[in-house]
């Protein structure tokens, strides 16, 4: 919130010397400008809050893919326009977006490999989004095990509160109750304790989380068809980075 309140102090007394300059009493107005904007962006940033999201990625994606009743166009999520438009107040600005995955490489084919490439160059996209990777490894009888991602979301949590104070919430989107000891130690067991929300993906239950939910101050929801429907991002467009456009894949299509 530190940041915030920095740039909205800065913001309103340069307005107010831009406002001195169009008058002609220039010496006795401008210090009433400064003292009403100094207060005014005192009082905005006081009353903004500041929250990280969070996204376990694979666990949103198979949760719709293995999922008959959902279509898969709503995968093609924008997490910006979802926080913003579902999971947030008016109060609440969305300050950092953090997506963890993992790249399938070697472990996966070369469709698999080329669709996670334009999934993460399209993703890239969204404003405050950051990629954080983990690793594939063979496991047993199964072609390749995810590794990594539940100790970088539960690290990044804890360092963000720890080290980033500078956000009243977090919110995960993610089923995976591995995640629960460090949702409640963000929410309860750190100096200055956060807001947590963790949403479910659809069709992950809800019932594992609400053990954890019942008397701490972890909240859970979870997200529908429908909210994840009217926040998908274009089919179609540009890339920021090279301009290229990105195209999505058909079974992905809002068709």
């Amino acid at each position: 919130m530190l940041a915030g309140l920095v740039v909205l102090l800065i913001v309103p007394m340069t307005g107010a010397w831009l406002l001195s300059q169009a008058s002609d009493r220039v010496l006795s107005s401008y210090p009433k400008k400064v003292l009403f904007f100094f207060v005014l962006g005192l009082l905005i940033a006081l009353f903004s809050d500041f929250n990280r999201f969070g996204i376990d990625g694979f666990n949103f994606y198979y949760s719709i893919y293995n999922n008959r009743e959902l279509h898969r166009c709503i995968c093609w999520c924008d997490f910006r326009k979802l926080a913003e438009k579902h999971l947030l107040t008016d109060d609440y600005e969305l300050d950092r977006i953090k997506y963890f995955t993992s790249l399938v490489g070697e472990h996966g084919g070369i469709i698999e490999q080329d669709r996670q490439d334009l999934w993460l160059r399209a993703i890239r996209n969204i404003e405050g989004l950051e990629i954080i990777e983990g690793y594939h490894v063979k496991h047993g009888y199964k072609p390749r095990e995810e590794k990594q991602t539940d100790v970088n979301i539960a690290v990044e949590m804890l360092m963000d509160a720890f080290l980033h104070d500078d956000f009243d919430k977090a919110i995960l989107l993610s089923g995976d109750l591995d995640l629960a000891p460090a949702a409640l130690a963000v929410a309860e067991k750190i100096p200055r304790p956060k807001t947590v929300e963790v949403w479910m993906p659809p069709g992950q239950s809800y019932g594992r989380w609400k053990k954890v939910e019942k008397g701490t101050k972890v909240y859970c929801g979870h997200l529908s068809g429908e909210m994840l429907m009217k926040s998908r991002m274009p089919d179609e467009f540009k890339d920021k980075s090279s301009g290229e456009v990105i195209r999505n894949i058909p079974e992905w299509r809002n068709t």
